[in-house]
């Protein structure tokens, strides 16, 4: 992915599961949400992600872990490794941000600051969705 790409005009594509693919964070949109910009085959696609394993507590600091979830995205200059475990009942792509070059991942370390706990996720393809009129 170049930096000339205008990944403004690209669709949202929630249907994947990868154990690794590069993936680019071109926007963070709180401590937990980001859109990201993988490549399948000769394509770029645009995904609304989620990490997977934590949330913030009720009485976490929103600014300080919002600004920590930036500097971990800036440190790796937005690009990471990612595991794409599957997409959520609200439609987010849930993911494992790992970092190149070190044995670590961004989940890791937001697990470490204060205000975050440990959640699981219900999958999409695991849950049973009772919709009624």
């Amino acid at each position: 992915m170049s930096q000339n790409d205008d990944f403004n005009n690209l669709q949202f594509y929630n249907h994947l599961k990868y154990d690794s693919i590069n993936l680019q964070v071109i926007k963070t949109i709180d401590p937990t949400k980001f859109i990201g910009v993988i490549k399948e085959g000769y394509k770029n696609k645009k995904l609304l992600c989620r990490m997977n394993g934590y949330k913030l507590s009720k009485d976490a600091d929103y600014n300080i872990l919002y600004a920590t979830f930036n500097s971990c995205i800036n440190e790796a200059n937005g690009k990471f490794d990612a595991k794409i475990h599957s997409v959520d009942s609200y439609g987010h792509v849930l993911v494992t941000l790992n970092y190149y070059h070190r044995n670590s991942s961004v989940n890791y370390k937001m697990l470490l600051s204060e205000g975050i706990k440990i959640e699981n996720h219900i999958y999409y393809g695991d849950c049973d969705l009772d919709i009624k009129n």
